[in-house]
């Protein structure tokens, strides 16, 4: 991996000068061109040759080199810090070591951030990494600790974003904060100067970008339950995320058609009744034309296909899902097939109906995919939900439940365990009962079907579940997944 890294870094770097050199046409600026590139090639044999003799350092002080030959270039400075924060840093079994060159990564990364404050990609990046390789790594837990207590790498960071808005519990910024006012920095500065140029060819992605810093307060009141804490501290969490969640569903997202979309529920709420009024004059227009191809379209479904889509999207099993989206496509009522179907009676106000119509069922599906990429659903219901008493009795439960399965070694500390199981899962038939759409979101049942499968096998011994089983829902879903077997 490192010496394909190295051989990328090469292809970013080198064609971008000789491109430059070729278009000049005074031989000063041929000549420096070529230098240029000359002296680049010495820097990536160096790299080389450091990486076949695992000279770390010696590689790093290299790549700090190379990044300045082309220092707007975020491309080479990306693959530079990966290099050190993602490659480097796995070359050592020592956790210390590890995460000094993640900081390392880091580090390289403010370097750019510096010499190209307006450029946007770089916080984006530095609030990825400060966020995901540290709080998502094994080793998280030890890597988060290190980052609050590393007075070096803050002190730069500080000089991007205010650390004092950044503080977790323990007083010290923590590391999802600190991403999150870096994602909004990014954010800050694309609405600024406009859309970066595209990474590695990609394009920017509006989305994505923007949603960053919702996500990463949300992966902080989230790791504030895995590290115990059940009481304000989690509450404010959740509420500041529904706060931030909030802003971004209501910031209007660049598409790839000729219309801006919010994802709110309000919002497609909205887009939605439009289709609906939409298609409604066309149908009055033109009768029966679309039932008429929908029932030509169903019939030429297969059972399998029929049969899966009777079956509720939330427990579908994999193979149902996909017959059933097989099924949706072959059902899709396009333009073409509603023009060819009109013949001779497609006229200027019916092409207007029909462009009218497709355009608000555009946005509504553009809408409907933007949420399903994020996530959206599961996450409005969590930071709409997470905050109440409820909701934080159940996370403090199972948290317990957790802890008392892990250390239970004989009959009496097992019984005790199962006594915090038992109260657990009573917990969890409360937030059901009271909250019943979260059944609706897949991700939920799949996390809370985790902690139902583990009391199944160390609480239960892999018996079945009994009748008066305070989750049978779960314990349904969980057979749709080929996970459990139902009573």
């Amino acid at each position: 991996m490192l010496r394909r890294n190295l051989f990328v870094l090469i292809l970013l770097v080198l064609p971008q000068q000789l491109i430059w050199a070729d278009s000049k046409t005074l031989d000063a600026e041929i000549e420096k061109a070529r230098q240029l590139s000359k002296a680049s090639a010495q820097l990536f044999n160096t790299a080389n040759d450091c990486i076949k003799n695992s000279d770390w350092d010696g590689l790093r002080a290299t790549l700090q080199k190379i990044v300045l030959v082309e220092p707007q270039n975020f491309d080479v400075w990306n693959l530079a810090v990966h290099t050190l924060a993602f490659n480097v840093s796995v070359e050592f079994d020592d956790i210390g070591k590890r995460y000094e060159w993640i900081s390392h990564g880091i580090d390289l990364l403010l370097d750019g951030a510096e010499r190209n404050p307006k450029d946007s990609r770089f916080f984006s990046r530095l609030g990825w990494i400060v966020g995901n390789k540290i709080g998502r790594a094994d080793e998280h837990a030890q890597f988060r600790h290190r980052f609050s207590e590393d007075k070096q790498l803050l002190a730069r960071l500080s000089k991007l974003v205010d650390l004092s808005k950044a503080n977790g519990p323990t007083e010290r910024p923590d590391n999802w904060l600190v991403a999150r006012l870096l994602y909004e920095e990014a954010d800050r500065l694309v609405d600024k100067y406009g859309p970066p140029p595209p990474i590695y060819q990609q394009p920017f992605n509006p989305l994505l970008r923007y949603s960053e810093a919702a996500m990463a307060q949300c992966n902080y009141a989230d790791q504030l339950e895995e590290d115990g804490y059940f009481g304000d501290e989690a509450v404010q969490a959740w509420r500041e995320a529904r706060r931030v969640w909030n802003k971004f569903s209501q910031r209007e997202l660049p598409t790839s058609h000729d219309f801006k979309v919010r994802l709110s529920d309000a919002d497609l709420d909205a887009y939605r009744q439009t289709s609906e009024a939409a298609w409604q004059a066309f149908d009055a227009a033109h009768p029966q034309v679309r039932e008429s191809l929908a029932a030509r379209k169903k019939s030429l479904l297969t059972n399998e296909q029929q049969a899966a889509l009777r079956v509720p999207a939330s427990t579908r099993n994999e193979a149902q899902a996909q017959l059933a989206a097989d099924a949706e496509r072959q059902q899709r009522i396009e333009a073409a097939d509603l023009k060819a179907a009109l013949g001779r009676r497609l006229d200027q106000e019916s092409k207007k109906l029909i462009d009218a119509a497709f355009e608000a069922q555009s946005r509504v599906e553009t809408a409907d995919t933007y949420r399903g990429i994020i996530n959206y659903g599961y996450w409005n219901e969590r930071v709409l939900l997470e905050p109440t008493s409820v909701f934080r009795a159940a996370r403090k439960k199972t948290f317990e439940a957790q802890q008392k399965l892990a250390t239970a070694t004989d009959a009496s500390s097992s019984a005790a365990a199962k006594q915090v199981c038992d109260e657990a899962i009573a917990a969890w038939a409360k937030v059901i009962d009271q909250f019943p759409t979260v059944l609706d979101q897949p991700i939920f049942c799949d996390e809370l079907g985790e902690f139902v499968q583990t009391y199944r096998q160390k609480i239960l011994d892999g018996a079945a579940f009994p009748a008066d089983f305070p989750l049978p829902k779960i314990v349904a879903w969980l057979a749709t997944q080929g996970k459990s077997a139902p009573n």
